[in-house]
């Protein structure tokens, strides 16, 4: 048999440590778990008693990082050290800074370091340079209490020192990313917070202007000029609901929060809200608004989403439409069954069209077809918002055809499953809403809100009592019983949200009607998690809130007459 030959063990032991060392430094991405792994491995490798791990950092001295095998008085003594501690990490070339000898060589060396050599009674001394793109970023220190037989190679402890060097810096490059990734995250999350901060400062007084010009309107005896200046002060608060509407949508879909909530739906509904929603714009500049489609097809997507794209479509015709009229149409497969269909839908204006050189633009934010001489308004974000959010739903909106000063086509294309619909009764009713012997509890901050939601509330019937803030409504609400609770929920002292919850946890199950400034849907899902019951934004759809009152203290009467 053969000996072995020592040189031979010397780099298969040498290579293996290396491997050993590689693998184990790729599997930590943390400073503190990596420096570890490097004294450790540095030691196992090295056959050293002590190895210390310095970085330089502030171009003047080595600080301790990590260390294993090392006195308490020696961390104490070479916790932090001058740079001239190591004089030959002062040499222009830093790859030939390595130094392995005894403490007498290393006192000869560095004068300056006597007294911590000998205090640190090491009989062989030695350090490498951890060195990236040829600046030196810290120092790699070994030590042993005896004289070995041999001491490590020059090379291998600098192919050791190189990978050191190599894994610290990816370490800290993934340390800057992540931060980078935190200050991003916590960038959005004060953005989300101002967008609902601000949503909650300008809905609430709109749902003020809103709904005193809606009594307004409604009073008898008003004169043409009274009725035209009331239709003015509706118009703009709708218009302003719109623009923080688009804000707030434009910051969902650049932080990927748009939730989309799909069912089956009846087209012919869809069609009439968004011609209500539409129509008057259009009158006003005496235009035509047609609309093309099959009554009986129910299909499936997210309704709230695609309401928005089609008034957003047909917003933008009436804006660049001086007249003439727009037509929309709704082409579908006729499926006998449900099935996936292409939905198609066009919108068609007599407007003024668009100029080649701008037909790229329109789809970005923040922009608008030129046209000179003449001033639209808006945000600019209208078509941008749906495209997006075309996208979202599995579509995709496009300029079908546009030719200056003789309109303009846009085509939306949807894949969507499709069904016929079924006769069935209508849940709404569609009497007048009654609310005679509900007793409410209404707990909203803002004096002109509970002064004009009293006013509505009462007028149908609804016994009223107040409350200021959160901590009011939850005294008032385990004091007596209600059959409703409307609650507003940014309020001091307890918010709406945390007013809910104590209730909840009390073992109130009155219903709870979130009636809030803030349109996010992530603090929807919040609320409704705190426990209430229904979730409506402001400004507010009187309508809408009514419904609910209606509908949830009808339920709780049956509920408690059950009980008894």
């Amino acid at each position: 048999m053969n000996p072995i030959d020592p040189e031979l063990s010397r780099v298969q032991s040498e290579y293996e440590h290396i491997r050993r060392i590689s693998t184990l430094l790729v599997r930590h991405d943390t400073d503190a778990c990596i420096h570890t792994v490097i004294v450790q491995q540095c030691a196992r490798a090295l056959g050293a008693d002590a190895v210390c791990l310095f970085f330089l950092r502030d171009d003047e001295h080595y600080e301790m990082v990590e260390e294993v095998g090392c006195t308490p008085e020696f961390k104490s003594q070479w916790r932090r050290i001058p740079k001239d501690y190591l004089p030959l990490l002062q040499l222009d070339d830093p790859h030939d800074c390595l130094f392995i000898g005894s403490a007498d060589e290393f006192k000869a060396e560095s004068p300056t370091a006597t007294d911590l050599v000998i205090n640190s009674k090491r009989k062989v001394v030695a350090y490498a340079p951890l060195v990236l793109k040829q600046i030196p970023i810290g120092v790699l220190g070994f030590s042993y209490n005896h004289v070995p037989k041999s001491l490590p190679d020059r090379k291998f402890v600098s192919a050791i020192a190189n990978l050191v060097a190599q894994a610290i810096e990816r370490v800290r490059l993934f340390e800057r990313e992540r931060h980078a990734r935190e200050d991003a995250e916590c960038a959005n999350r004060a953005k989300t917070n101002f967008l609902a901060n601000i949503s909650h400062e300008i809905r609430t007084p709109l749902t003020a202007i809103k709904g005193f010009a809606d009594l307004i309107a409604s009073s008898e005896g008003l004169s043409s000029d009274q009725k035209h200046w009331t239709d003015r002060i509706l118009k703009n608060a709708r218009h302003l609901t719109g623009l923080i509407g688009d804000i707030l949508d434009i910051s969902k879909i650049e932080s990927e929060a748009v939730e989309v909530n799909r069912c089956y739906f009846s087209l012919a509904e869809l069609i009439e809200d968004v011609r209500a929603a539409t129509v008057v714009n259009a009158n006003e500049k005496n235009l035509y608004l047609n609309f093309t489609f099959d009554s009986t097809i129910e299909i499936y997507t997210d309704p709230a989403h695609l309401r928005q794209i089609l008034i957003n479509l047909i917003g933008n015709s009436i804006k660049f439409t001086l007249k003439g009229g727009i037509d929309v149409r709704f082409e579908v497969d006729r499926p006998s069954s449900k099935s996936a269909s292409n939905l198609k839908i066009t919108v068609q204006d007599s407007g003024i069209g668009i100029s080649p050189s701008d037909r790229e633009k329109i789809f970005e934010p923040f922009t608008q077809a030129f046209q000179p001489g003449q001033l639209f308004g808006g945000t600019g974000l209208g078509l941008y918002i749906s495209k997006r959010i075309a996208r979202i739903l599995g579509g995709e909106i496009s300029l079908e055809q546009s030719t200056p000063g003789a309109g303009t086509t846009f085509c939306f294309k949807l894949f969507c499953p499709t069904t016929v619909a079924q006769p069935q009764e209508s849940g709404v009713s569609l009497t007048r809403p009654c609310l005679d012997g509900f007793t409410i509890l209404l707990a909203e901050d803002a004096p002109d809100n509970r002064y004009l939601l009293n006013h509505i509330l009462s007028g149908l019937g609804a016994q009223i009592d107040f409350a200021e803030n959160g901590q009011e409504a939850v005294d008032k609400a385990t004091a007596q019983p209600y059959d409703v609770i409307v609650m507003d929920i940014q309020m001091p002292v307890l918010d709406g949200n945390q007013a809910t919850a104590e209730l909840r946890a009390r073992g109130l199950k009155v219903p709870v009607i979130a009636l809030t400034a803030c349109a996010l849907a992530s603090e929807r899902e919040k609320s409704l998690q705190y426990g209430v019951s229904d979730y409506l934004t402001k400004p507010i759809d009187f309508m809408k809130l009514v419904h609910a009152v209606e509908r949830y203290g009808t339920e709780a009467k049956r509920s408690k007459f059950q009980e008894i």
